[in-house]
Parts: C-alpha cells; sequence; structure tokens
C-alpha cells in the first residue's frame, strides 16, 4: 500500500483514469456537504496562498496499466469527494465559457475533465457507475440532461450558481478559484495492492466510519508540520500518544475515533460521529495550539479514557470502585461527562470525593431509568449537554441537570425494579446490583465476587423434567407457566452462588441447602422459607428494592436548577436572509446604471423604491406562496387613478419596452406587474438571477416608463392649491429623508397637514405637523385614547431626564386632548416661499430623530395598567 498527501491537480492532470465501481453506492452528497466545501474554498481565498486543506482519503486500486492504455484505478474510497470535485470544476468550465474565456475552459476539460486524445468511456478522468455515468457524461460533453432532479444535476447547478455569485464583480474570480481547487485542495491518495476491489471494499467498510476518521485526524495533524520536522514530532509526540490505543494485556482498548468525539464533546460542543474529523479541524483551529500542544492535550486526555475503559485501574480504591460500577453501566454516551469530571478531579478542581459522588449520581440516573424502562435515545445530546454545564458547583448542577432529565424516584424506581426482567434485559446492570448488594451487607468474611461466582436463578431458567419438576410445578401453581414466565428473570428471583451449574434444575429443597450453607450473605434469607413460588419472589424483591434505592441514590427533587437555554445569536433567519437579499440587490444596482434604489434598509418580503411622488408607489416583493419575485407599480386615491389611466392611454407604446411583459390591473386599486417565476430566496446562490432580472426590470422602467409618469403626476393636481401646497410639502419631507438616509417610517404623503411615523409601538407614534395659517412646525410624540392616561404619567415623571437626552424643553401637553402628546413647536415659519422647504424638512427630521433615539427604547418598558386602574 502506498499513501501520501496530493493535491488535486497531481491526482487529475496525469493521463489516469478513475472508475467507480458497480458495488458503490450511487452519488448521494448533499447541500450540506457541497456548502460545507464551498465554504472552505472561499476562507482558502481569503488567507495565505500557501496554506492548505486537507478533504480526507482516496483510496483507489490498480485495475490495469497495459502499454498504450489509460492507467485504470477503481476507486474503493472517497469517491464523493472525487465526485464532487469533478463537478465543480466542470461547472467552473462552463462559467469560463459563459465569459468567453474558451482558452480557460479548455484548459479545465482538457487537463481535469477529460483525456483529450481518448475515445468512448476512456475520453473521461472519472466514470462513475452506470447510472450517474450518463449523467455525468453528458455534463462534460454540454449535452441536454432531461432529469434536472438528479443528484449530480442539483450539484453541478449548485456549484455553477456558487461560482457565478462569487465572480458576478470580480473579474479574477474565475482563475483564482480554478488555482485554490486543483493546487490549495488535497487527498492523502492510497494505492492498494490487493486484486479483488470488492474485498478491499468490505474490509474498509467493516472497520466502520472511526477509523477513517481518526486516520484523518491524524494525517491533518501531520500536514500542519513542515516535512522536515515531521520525524521529530512523530518520534516525541505522536507515537507516545498514539500507543496509548495498542493495550498492556489485560487492558480494554480505546476506539480513537469514539475518544476523539467524546474529547470534543467533553465541553459542551455536540458532535455527529461523521463529522468527527471535521469538528476536530474547527476545535484545534479555534483553540489556535500547535500540533504538539493538541497532542499533549489529547494524551491527557486518553489517560483518563482509559481509566473509564479499565474500572479506573492504578487509581484510588474508591474512586476505582465507582468507574468499575460505570464501565457495567454500559452507557458510552455518557464519556463527555467522566471526561470533564477526571479532568476537573486531576487538576484539583474537584475532590475525590465530589468525583465519587458525580459519578454515583451518573450511575443511578442510568440505572434507574433503564430499569424504569425511559428512553436512551437522547443521552448522547443530554450528556454533552451536561459536560457543558459542569463549570462551577459542579455537583449541584449535575444533580441539577440529572432531575430536570427524568431521575425516577424511589417509588417510581421500586415499583419498577420488582417487576422488570433484569437478567433479560440488562445482564450486567443485572450483576453490578447483586454484587452491590452482597458487599452492603456487612457480612464478615470476604468473598472474592470475582472468582468463579455466577448469577443464579432460584426458580430455574427451564422447569426441568422428572420428579423436580414435578415439585417446581406444584409448587408454582396451576398458573406455572405464567409465573414462570412472569418472574423468571426478575431481581427477586435472582442470587448469586459458586456452585456448579447443575445445582440450576434441581428441586427447590435442594437448591435451599446448597444457598443456605453458601458464605454469600445475599443467600441467608433461604434458611427460613420452605416454598418459593410467586409470592416469595415478589415478597423478596419488595424487600431488595429499598436497598438497591440506597445503593444508588437520588437527591431530593427541591435542588435549585435552571435549564439550559439554547445559544442564539439573536437574529430571526427569516428576516436576516431577506436583508441579505435586498442589501445584495442594493449593492448590485450600484454599479448598474440605474438610479433607483430602495427607500430604507429592507426585513421584510416587501422592498419599496423611492420615487419623488404622492399616490404612486414602486415596489419588489417576494411571494413564497406563488414562488414569485414581483414588481409592482401601485395607485391610491383618485389622483392615482388619474395618473393610471393616463398611463393606460399608452399601453401598447409601455408594453413593447419591456422584456417581460407587464401586467395591468384596473379597479380601484389598479397596478402594473411584472413577476418572475419559480423564485425561492432560501438558495442564496439563486439570487444573482433574481437580481438580474429585477435590476434589467427597473432600468426598463427607467428608461420607458419613468418620464411619462413623471410628466402625469405632475399634470394631475388636487382640487384646491392648498391642498396641493400640502401634498407637495410631503413629498418634498420624504424626499429629504430618502437624501439623508434617515430610517425613519413615514406612511405615504397625503394632502393633509401631517405625516405619522412609526415608533415601535402600536399605541404610540411621532408625527410631523404643519400650521400654514399659524406659520407653524412642530414635531410629536402622541399616544391613542385609552393608553394615554396610563403611558402619559410614566414619561411625565421622567420629564427632567428626558429632556436632557432630547437637548430641548418639550411640551407636555394633555388638557383638553384625547390623544395626550409630548412635542416642540417652531414659529414664524413661511410656507409661501418654496425655496425655505428643505430647511424646514431638515428641522423636522432631526426632531422627529431625536424623538425615536430618546423615546423609541423608553416606550417599550412602559407598562399597560390593568381596567381597574384605567377606570380608576
Amino acid at each position: 500500500m502506498k499513501a501520501n498527501a496530493q493535491p488535486l491537480q497531481e491526482i487529475l492532470y496525469s493521463n489516469s483514469q478513475f472508475l467507480i465501481p458497480f458495488f458503490q453506492r450511487s452519488y448521494s452528497w448533499e447541500r450540506d456537504n457541497w456548502e460545507r466545501l464551498g465554504n472552505d474554498i472561499q476562507a482558502l481565498l481569503s488567507e495565505d496562498q500557501d496554506k492548505k486543506h486537507f478533504l480526507g482519503p482516496l483510496v483507489c486500486a490498480l485495475v490495469s496499466a497495459a502499454p498504450g492504455k489509460t492507467p485504470q484505478y477503481q476507486l474503493i474510497d472517497g469517491q464523493q469527494r472525487l465526485t464532487t470535485l469533478s463537478l465543480l470544476l466542470t461547472a467552473l468550465r462552463d462559467e469560463a465559457k459563459r465569459s468567453g474565456e474558451e482558452e480557460f475552459a479548455a484548459e479545465i476539460e482538457e487537463q481535469y475533465l477529460v483525456n483529450r486524445f481518448k475515445k468512448g468511456l476512456e475520453r473521461y478522468k472519472l466514470v462513475p457507475r452506470t447510472g450517474d455515468r450518463e449523467l455525468f457524461s453528458a455534463l462534460i460533453d454540454l449535452k441536454k440532461v432531461e432529469d434536472q432532479d438528479a443528484k449530480l444535476i442539483v450539484a453541478h447547478d449548485f456549484f455553477r450558481k456558487f461560482i457565478r455569485t462569487h465572480a458576478h464583480q470580480d473579474s479574477s474570480y474565475l482563475r483564482r478559484l480554478f488555482d485554490t481547487v486543483v493546487g490549495r485542495l488535497y487527498l492523502v491518495a492510497i494505492t492498494l495492492d490487493e486484486e479483488d476491489p470488492y474485498e478491499i471494499f468490505e474490509s474498509l467498510n467493516s472497520t466502520g466510519l472511526p477509523l477513517q476518521e481518526s486516520d484523518l485526524i491524524r494525517n491533518f495533524l501531520f500536514m500542519q508540520i513542515p516535512l522536515a520536522d515531521q520525524e521529530d514530532f512523530q518520534q516525541e509526540s505522536w507515537a507516545p500518544f498514539e500507543d496509548e490505543f495498542e493495550p498492556s494485556a489485560g487492558e480494554v482498548a480505546i476506539a480513537p475515533t469514539a475518544f476523539y468525539r467524546d474529547f470534543l464533546m467533553r465541553r459542551g460542543q455536540y458532535s455527529k460521529a461523521r463529522e468527527t474529523f471535521s469538528d476536530f479541524k474547527k476545535y484545534f483551529e479555534k483553540t489556535k495550539s500547535s500540533p504538539s500542544e493538541s497532542v499533549a492535550e489529547l494524551h491527557r486526555f486518553v489517560e483518563f479514557a482509559k481509566n473509564i475503559a479499565n474500572h479506573g485501574r492504578g487509581l484510588p480504591a474508591k474512586v476505582a470502585a465507582v468507574l468499575r460500577q460505570f464501565a457495567w453501566m454500559e452507557a458510552n454516551t455518557a464519556n463527555p461527562v467522566m471526561l470533564n469530571l477526571l479532568d476537573q478531579r486531576t487538576s484539583g478542581t474537584i475532590s475525590d470525593e465530589d468525583f465519587i459522588g458525580c459519578v454515583s449520581d451518573l450511575n443511578s440516573f442510568i440505572l434507574r431509568r433503564s430499569i424504569c424502562g425511559e428512553s436512551t435515545r437522547a443521552y448522547g445530546k443530554w450528556f454533552c449537554e451536561l459536560a457543558g454545564e459542569l463549570t462551577e458547583n459542579v455537583r449541584k448542577k449535575l444533580q441539577g441537570y440529572l432531575l430536570h432529565r427524568g431521575w425516577p424516584d424511589d417509588e417510581t424506581f421500586e415499583r419498577s425494579l420488582a417487576s422488570f426482567p433484569i437478567y433479560r434485559r440488562e445482564f450486567k446492570k443485572c450483576r453490578i446490583v447483586l454484587e452491590a448488594l452482597e458487599r452492603a451487607d456487612g457480612y464478615k468474611e470476604f468473598v472474592d465476587l470475582t472468582d468463579g461466582i455466577q448469577i443464579e436463578h432460584v426458580m430455574p431458567q427451564k422447569l426441568p423434567g422428572g420428579a423436580a419438576g414435578k415439585s417446581w410445578k406444584e409448587m408454582l401453581g396451576d398458573r406455572y407457566k405464567k409465573v414462570h414466565e412472569r418472574w423468571l428473570h426478575t431481581i427477586g428471583n435472582l442470587t448469586l452462588t459458586g456452585y456448579n451449574q447443575t445445582l440450576s434444575n434441581r428441586a427447590f429443597g435442594e437448591k435451599k441447602k446448597e444457598l443456605s450453607d453458601s458464605k454469600l450473605t445475599l443467600n441467608k434469607v433461604f434458611e427460613h422459607i420452605d416454598q418459593w413460588g410467586e409470592e416469595q419472589i415478589t415478597s423478596r424483591a419488595t424487600d431488595l428494592g429499598p436497598q438497591v434505592s440506597r445503593l444508588w441514590q437520588r437527591p431530593t427533587s427541591d435542588i435549585e436548577y435552571t435549564p439550559p437555554t439554547k445559544k442564539t445569536d439573536g437574529t430571526n433567519k427569516v428576516r436576516e436572509r431577506r436583508k441579505q437579499y435586498w442589501a445584495a440587490l442594493t449593492e448590485m444596482l450600484e454599479g448598474s446604471g440605474v438610479s433607483l434604489r430602495p427607500v430604507r434598509k429592507c426585513e421584510v418580503r416587501t422592498c419599496d423604491f423611492f420615487l419623488p411622488m404622492a399616490d404612486v408607489n414602486l415596489s419588489a416583493q417576494i411571494v413564497p406562496n406563488k414562488k414569485q419575485l414581483v414588481l409592482q407599480l401601485r395607485f391610491a386615491r383618485a389622483r392615482g387613478r388619474e395618473i393610471f389611466s393616463g398611463m393606460e392611454a399608452d399601453r401598447e407604446a409601455i408594453d413593447e419596452q419591456f422584456t417581460t411583459q407587464p401586467l395591468w390591473e384596473t379597479g380601484s386599486k389598479p397596478t402594473i406587474t411584472w413577476v418572475l417565476q419559480g423564485v425561492a430566496i432560501r438558495d442564496r446562490y439563486d439570487w444573482l438571477e433574481h437580481h438580474s432580472w429585477l435590476v434589467k426590470s427597473l432600468m426598463e422602467f427607467e428608461q420607458g416608463l419613468l418620464g411619462r409618469l413623471r410628466s402625469l403626476h405632475e399634470a394631475v393636481k388636487e382640487k384646491s392649491a392648498t391642498k396641493q401646497m400640502m401634498l407637495d410639502f410631503w413629498i418634498g419631507f420624504h424626499a429629504r429623508m430618502f437624501e439623508r438616509g434617515c430610517e425613519l417610517l413615514a406612511t405615504t404623503p397625503l394632502p393633509q397637514q401631517w405625516n405619522n411615523l412609526a415608533i415601535g409601538k402600536s399605541e404610540v407614534w411621532t408625527y410631523a405637523h404643519i400650521k400654514p395659517p399659524e406659520s407653524q412646525l412642530s414635531a410629536w410624540l402622541i399616544m391613542n385614547t385609552s393608553m394615554s392616561p396610563v403611558f402619559f404619567p410614566q414619561l411625565e415623571a421622567n420629564q427632567n431626564q428626558i429632556e436632557s437626552e432630547f437637548g430641548h424643553q418639550l411640551e407636555w401637553q394633555k388638557e383638553g386632548l384625547k390623544q395626550w402628546r409630548i412635542g416642540i413647536t417652531r414659529s414664524d415659519v413661511s410656507f409661501d416661499d418654496r425655496d425655505r422647504w428643505q430647511s424646514q424638512h431638515d428641522w423636522l427630521i432631526d426632531q422627529l430623530s431625536n424623538f425615536d433615539r430618546v423615546f423609541r427604547d423608553r416606550i417599550q418598558t412602559l407598562e399597560k395598567a390593568s381596567p381597574v386602574d384605567v377606570e380608576e
């Protein structure tokens, strides 16, 4: 076997061919795998050019290397990786062709995808198994594919969009991506000498994922070491650590990958079995430790793992005793907790007494839940979570967590123990329970319980024939079959004995004599029993139950404990995705030549574009249930309908200006709509296509429709000059907010004296107000009628602090008003001179921004009074 780490270019650049045999599964990688690869590549692109990224193994067997023929290798392991990388290169070639870089596209194809001078199947550097082969070759040969839902096709489509998105505004991206993929992505190429690839495949798979993951970790660490230093690293660090996995005589071996996973989870970070290597890389990068430091830490923890597996060998007797019990509990999912506790014991954070108490609690939790038939399915995540909780007050935290997760109380446990078939269902726990009962009995003569002592069924496992069988049937009664089946393997029918197995099938009278003569105190009870049936079995179980409860105690339920909360970054993922979606559109608009821009940053489905108009609104909207992206021009009020009618008169000419046919909807709320079908924004690599359509539609809107719209908007007036003046004032107010980048959310301009703005609470809002006859301009915070008597006094109590933050004395008005308000007024304002409007708009924006700054957070904490309080 030959193994060495190679970049992708050394693997695919040769004229070799890689065959995926029929016994391999079809291509099965999912989006998570593709995104992880894409993210790793993006990270490499932003880092030091010398940094390499290790992807995993590529195991192959040479099939043929005849002179004049293409050398062929069968892929035994790593076919998913190599297929994915080939799909990525195919997508890169396609994007290079689309960008007009024909020579670059040919370079990718002829060096990494095909053997240029070969024909038929020999032409392809990678030949997938039947079923995938036809689709893969069609992608290579640029042929049309019917099955667009096939994994290979979906993966190719993903990488095409991935590349196009990142290359959109970076002309050098395609070449940099290519150099990174072929030069900095490494696989450990392993060439095997065996002739039967199926046997190799079976052999590799019989070892399972753990061996593979641990090998990846080893190779990853070695790749961080300069070649000249690797021998020293091997001798001084790695070899002593790796030797710990080779058990000495009488020791239990430690599975490397299981150990790595337990190690990673010891602080509460869950790691999936298949992602052990990936998570180890993240841990290594996060800790910023050197390979030698990392191995030293691993070496320390593998000693703890050996303590666990080998029953605390070499540790103080009491510590070893609880570790032996833990080992017999067969709860490897709790190993992260044990590694954490052993680490804290060794460092002196917890005492031996605390350690013994914690492990005893853990054993009790596991045993009691097992006997009570509770599910173990969630143990992996529970114990990982518990490990992360053990930072202070360790035993109290541990007990609180276990109680929170369902630690059966004495009554429940003892009732379940009496009827639970412990011998059949939990043999090792059965053994440890019986041994513990024997040791706890205090008999003065010590008996070695490991020296030929076995579990004995008092009522035999199989009722014998002959006189002994007849005796048992008479003793058990008419229901002997049901009694035998029901109580055979329960704790009441079990004991320990060192006698020959022939004792098992004897009549009870004979067994009683042998058991009574036993040195084991557990059997002294039989001295006074002449019958052994259902009554005696259940009675003994009732006696043993409290003893077992005392051996595996549970604390009272009044331990104060706060369950761990899920760690989140506090963001709403859907809103954050929408925010990023519209931000990406805005970024594209910046370099497009289109002047239209969103009014403000958007986090909802609708993004409004700024038009210095009233009664006309232009917006883009995501419609998830219809899978549509909609660009829509809406017309409001009678004035808007009149503008729409003027547009409709030129409908035919307008329609010709657009690639996407506009949809005209008449009625009381007329609209002109453009629709892109099949839109979902979950996949960010689809965004470029959406935004390109929107930018093109907006450009056509500006060129073919906006001029007509402006002319009609200017021509259609309000019925009175005063109303038209107020409408123009608020249109200018909105325009000035947009120019200043103000994020305040104002209602649409209307021909009235005020314009409302939201402040984050439905019962409270701000508004700008003009009074032309009084030459006044004002800004206000106002409360609705029902909440005014409730909110206003709470704010008024902090008047001095509020006015200090605002920077100006405010008007606090409530007398004679239904809606109480707080405001600021500017007098001697002339509305006749439109040249002065901008300074008036600026004053309003400044005051409203102050109201938002001073009051937004404050009003969220206002207490709503009860109905009784309001009436009073």
